[in-house]
Order: structure tokens, then sequence, then C-alpha cells
């Protein structure tokens, strides 16, 4: 296989990786508001950037046995390092109400998920033509 064969495929492979993680963070971008972590559900912490099933379940865990004084306190949760807790900081309270709707941030589902027609992601396919390069 040619240098020129490998990287062609290296640069389908490395886009295809990013069309197909494009899903799982776009609710995460539009995020607005702020979350009171003493008193936000388990999914409301999830729409945190960072902050997945594992560590909202810690969060919840952790806050039941000892609400959280200050945001620093969240870095006695595992898995929530001072490089995440910067990136939260604008994000979140200790107290007060939190000021996000969950449904704003997840747009509703339409159609089937095999329906590819309203998908706004599509499938890349290149094939060798006669010379055998991609």
């Amino acid at each position: 296989m040619s240098q020129h064969s490998r990287l062609g495929i290296i640069a389908v492979l490395a886009l295809s990786l990013g069309l197909m993680a494009t899903p799982l963070y776009a609710a995460k971008k539009n995020f607005h508001g702020v979350v009171n972590v003493n008193t936000a559900t388990a999914q409301e912490l999830m729409q945190l950037p960072g902050i997945g099933k594992a560590k909202a379940d810690a969060i919840v865990a952790y806050r039941t046995q000892t609400p959280f004084a200050t945001a620093d306190d969240l870095l006695k949760v595992a898995g929530v390092g001072p490089h995440l807790l910067q990136t939260l900081q604008p994000m979140i309270s200790v107290s007060g109400a939190s000021s996000v709707d969950i449904q704003k941030i997840i747009p509703p589902t339409s159609g089937s998920p095999t329906d590819r027609t309203k998908s706004p992601h599509t499938s890349l396919l290149l094939l060798p033509t006669a010379g055998g390069r991609v």
C-alpha cells in the first residue's frame, strides 16, 4: 500500500470518527444556565460537559453524605479534577435553584433511528479508482 493510500485511509477514518462523536457532545455545547450540584438530578448533572453517568452518580452519592459547601468541594468526588472543575465553574452553584431546562438542552428526536433522511450526518465511502488510489 502506498504512502498516499495510507494517508487517505487515515484521513477518512479521522473524519468518520469526528462525525460519529458529534452527537455525543451536541447537547452539551448548547448548555446555558446554572446547575445547583446539591439539588440537581443525575440527569441534569449529565448535561454538564465532562459529566457522564458515573460522575453524576458519584456527585449524587457524595452530596447525600455531605452537601457541597463550595464548588471546590467537587474535587472530593472521584473523577473530578482541577481542569474539569475549572470548566464547570461558570455552570454550577451550591445554593439556589438550577436555571437550566433539560428539555431545551436535549432536543426531542424525530423519526425512527433508522430514518437516515433526517440525520445531519452522512457516511463517507471512498473506493479506489482504476489507478488504485483513494
